[in-house]
């Protein structure tokens, strides 16, 4: 590929994406959501959040086996714990971390 080319595509993706979002806040005010709809768009960080650790927890090499990195499931409950207790992000990510680091470096 080309470096023109790479620059061109670059910046059309740049483009679609300020279009995409761009779109959605000036049109925003215009449309009125339900409030059953506003309540179920408020979970859909957390499923998108869910979607991406989960693989990262469960899967080795493309595959799911039994207990491999138990270390992953271990920092990820640990972490899961302190999110709910004290529903502070830095500190959930933190103690999630902290946990893995130090498991992967004692087992």
């Amino acid at each position: 590929m080309s470096n023109t080319t790479f620059w061109l595509v670059i910046s059309a993706i740049g483009i679609a994406t300020i279009l995409m979002r761009g779109s959605f806040i000036l049109t925003g005010e215009r449309f009125k959501l339900s409030d059953k709809f506003g309540e179920i768009l408020r979970f859909i960080p957390a499923s998108v959040l869910a979607a991406l650790v989960a693989p990262a927890i469960f899967y080795h090499n493309g595959m799911v086996e039994a207990l491999h990195g138990k270390e992953r499931l271990l920092a990820s409950l640990f972490a899961l714990i302190v999110a709910y207790k004290t529903q502070n992000i830095f500190y959930t990510i933190l103690t999630g971390m902290g946990t893995l680091y130090l498991l992967q470096y004692f087992l």
